[in-house]
């Protein structure tokens, strides 16, 4: 399962590090044998633009991303 979440509306008090503008964020974790590699992390300057169906895909799009060999990119490969 993919725990995925929206923040909208951010205060932005220096508990989230994002731009001042940054008004909302989508983040979909990358999850390979149980170990978080990264997460696709985007912001928004607007308020609440992200839908389900963005939600889906970016979770599709990281499913395909543990697929990749991905063991060139670390010194202790995966």
């Amino acid at each position: 399962m993919i725990c995925s979440f929206f923040l909208r509306n951010l205060p932005c008090n220096g508990l989230i590090s994002c731009g001042f503008k940054v008004k909302s964020e989508i983040v979909i974790p990358i999850f390979v044998g149980g170990e978080n590699i990264g997460q696709i992390d985007i912001d928004s300057h607007a308020v609440s633009p992200f839908t389900k169906e963005d939600e889906s895909f970016l979770e599709f799009v990281c499913k395909e991303v543990t697929q990749l060999d991905l063991s060139s990119f670390y010194k202790n490969p995966i």
